[in-house]
């Protein structure tokens, strides 16, 4: 039995049958965020875990975008240590509601893009 999803990052209708449980990215989208994560481990790897984890760091490091970094990390890839950012419960607590206030507004920023607006630049 097939079943159609949504891509959450291009918005395309596919087969959703074949994706592993969890996954609601299409395809092509899957294919972008392995290559990526692929990137992105082998860069934090070559750095023996001593990296400064942030999204905009990981960015300009590997040439990935930041949103895309961003997707990775709110879709399981990467795990984020937020210790290593500040020292008191509180801070990370603001990080982390600022970090998913983010991840929500590039969402958004998805869902209101039309394939009309694409191509026409509108």
């Amino acid at each position: 039995m097939h079943s159609l999803d949504i891509c959450k990052i291009c918005g395309k209708v596919f087969n959703g049958s074949s994706m592993p449980p969890g996954k609601k990215v299409c395809p092509e989208c899957l294919a972008n965020l392995e290559a990526m994560y692929s990137e992105l481990h082998e860069y934090i790897r070559s750095c023996n875990g001593e990296v400064f984890f942030d999204p905009a760091y990981l960015a300009e490091a590997t040439g990935i975008s930041v949103e895309n970094v961003k997707l990775l990390i709110s879709m399981g890839y990467l795990e984020r240590d937020i210790q290593t950012w500040s020292s008191t419960p509180s801070e990370r607590s603001l990080q982390a509601k600022k970090f998913e206030r983010e991840i929500d507004q590039i969402v958004q920023e998805r869902r209101n893009t039309t394939y009309g607006g694409k191509v026409y630049k509108r």
